[in-house]
């Protein structure tokens, strides 16, 4: 379990995940209105995008958070 992460490195990761989905969001109605022949250059990027959001999705689970009263919780209960 990971209980803590600098402000450094936490506020770079979700500065990276910010950009990829904004990416995200622009190139999808584009790959859908204009249908794509699906390759493999193609799919390389968005598997990777995937992979980084499962990684987010598993560190925001994981890590410390700190609440509107400025309290940090490191316990995952």
């Amino acid at each position: 379990m990971i209980t803590h992460v600098g402000n450094k490195y936490k506020d770079s990761w979700d500065a990276l995940i910010g950009i990829i989905l904004m990416i995200t969001c622009t190139l999808t109605p584009i790959n859908i209105a204009f249908s794509y022949s699906e390759g493999v250059t193609s799919d390389i990027p968005d598997h990777i995008m995937d992979v980084l959001f499962l990684i987010d999705l598993i560190l925001c689970f994981n890590t410390e958070f700190v609440t509107e009263e400025f309290e940090t919780i490191r316990d995952r209960k």
